[in-house]
This record gives C-alpha cells, sequence and structure tokens, in this order.
C-alpha cells in the first residue's frame, strides 16, 4: 500500500515538472520568420536534418515531430517540409551577444555607448559628457579666468564660488548650495562635512 502511494507520489510530481518545462517553453518562444514558434536564440536561418521520413508533404504544417525527438533535450526538433518529404530538423543556436565584449584599445566599450577622449583620458558618452578639443578648453579655461573663476581641467568645469543663486543662474551657470568639499577628491581619506556654495560653468 505505501509502495503504490509512493509511486502514485512520484507519478504526479513528474507530471506536474513536465507541465512546468511545457509552459517554461511556451514563454522563452519566439515566432521565426517562417511562422514557426522556437525557444529563445534559436533560428532556422540554419538548421541539421536529422531524419528524413517517407511521408510526402506540400508544407510543413502537414509534418508531425515524432515523440522520440520531443523528450531530447539536445535541441528544440521541430519538422520541416524540405522537398516534398517530411524531415526532422535541429535549429541553429545563436548565442546572445554580450555587452562588453567590444571593448577597444583604450577599454571603451563601444556597444555600451562609450568611446575614448583623448583630452579627458578617459572614456565617455558623449551624449552625458562632452569632449572637447584642446582649443575649446583653453577658451573655457580664459573665459573662466575673467569670471574670476577656478578652471578644473579634468572635468572641464569652472567653479566661481563668490555668486548668488540668482546671480549663478542669470549667467548660465548650475548652483548647487550644499556642495561636498571633496567635490574634485572623491576618494580623500579625510573629508570635513561641511556644505560649499558653488556656481558651475560647463
Amino acid at each position: 500500500m505505501q509502495r503504490k502511494t509512493f509511486l502514485s507520489i512520484v507519478i504526479i510530481i513528474f507530471i506536474i515538472l513536465l507541465l512546468l518545462s511545457f509552459f517554461f517553453c511556451l514563454e522563452k518562444n519566439n515566432i521565426d520568420k517562417n511562422g514557426i514558434s522556437l525557444p529563445i536564440n534559436y533560428s532556422l536561418d540554419n538548421y541539421k536534418i536529422e531524419e528524413t521520413s517517407d511521408i510526402s508533404c506540400k508544407k510543413s504544417s502537414e509534418c508531425i515531430t515524432p515523440s522520440s525527438y520531443l523528450i531530447r533535450s539536445n535541441c528544440p526538433y521541430i519538422s520541416l517540409c524540405i522537398d516534398q518529404k517530411c524531415n526532422v530538423v535541429c535549429p541553429d543556436y545563436k548565442a546572445p551577444e554580450i555587452v562588453g565584449g567590444d571593448k577597444d584599445i583604450h577599454g571603451c566599450i563601444g556597444s555600451a555607448g562609450y568611446s575614448w577622449c583623448e583630452i579627458k583620458n578617459k572614456c565617455l558618452r558623449t551624449w552625458e559628457e562632452a569632449c572637447k578639443s584642446v582649443t575649446d578648453m583653453i577658451k573655457k579655461s580664459d573665459s573662466c579666468a575673467q569670471k574670476e573663476g577656478v578652471w578644473y581641467p579634468i572635468e572641464g568645469i569652472c567653479e566661481v564660488n563668490q555668486l548668488s543663486e540668482s546671480q549663478c543662474k542669470a549667467f548660465g551657470g548650475e548652483f548647487n548650495g550644499c556642495a561636498s568639499a571633496c567635490r574634485h577628491n572623491p576618494e580623500a581619506e579625510m573629508c570635513t562635512m561641511q556644505c560649499v556654495l558653488t556656481c558651475t560653468f560647463r
């Protein structure tokens, strides 16, 4: 009696696992250009013919994949009508491209939008941070001196800290009422916990 109960539980668990794997496969499926549902990253651009049957066909929907292939885990086998015969085929698997696998000589990841900026000596995204030419940097440095500010070439910014918020914004600057005292040296071992009024020009 106990043995029958144990076998019943095993069978129920097996059926549940089979159903879960079936639904998981359905969620992962994508539609091939031929209208055939395939697991993600598989494509019928290339395929390997595993078996050619004697069953004649005019279209792939007339072909049924034998159950002996459906239970295999090494490939999502399907049946195609090739030369008017049903064939069991294994679709081609294409590994997904890994972002970051295209670093240039400076270590900049092009697929993530980074490119090398010579003047700043670092990788950056140009839409987040402009890479200015030497001439532009010199002009900005001169302009910063005229504003009686301090020029920070690595960051490419000019700070004029004696302006009020209204004056800063009127001149087109970015006002910060509580900037860190270590804003230009974030890795400093000691940093005073005080607010610094800054007006930054980029």
